[in-house]
């Protein structure tokens, strides 16, 4: 089915989904790597934020912590990294 959002205070939100995923959200919580940002990131710039991301998350998981956060920053990242690499395909194809 859907989502259902229930407001807990101003800051904090419950999304229950019907698949079982509980999940915490503070909405205080900004994420680092916005799309102005990203675009403005060099490759190897990309590159580290996929590694440290990466690592951070799997740091996180031998801790037990929640990941959810650090796991939608990371599409993030990887999605420009996915756009740039398309793009510069698009730039030397030959045109017929």
């Amino acid at each position: 089915m859907g989502k259902q959002q229930v407001v807990l205070n101003s800051k904090t939100r419950y999304n229950k989904t019907y698949e079982g995923g509980n999940q915490m959200r503070d909405e205080s919580v900004r994420p680092q790597y916005t799309r102005d940002t990203l675009q403005e990131m060099s490759d190897r710039d990309l590159s580290s934020a996929e590694n440290t991301l990466e690592r951070r998350i799997s740091s996180m998981r031998r801790e037990n912590k929640k990941t959810y956060e650090t796991e939608i920053e990371l599409c993030y990242v990887q999605d420009e990294i996915f756009r740039r690499s398309k793009q510069n395909s698009n730039k030397f194809r030959r045109k017929s």
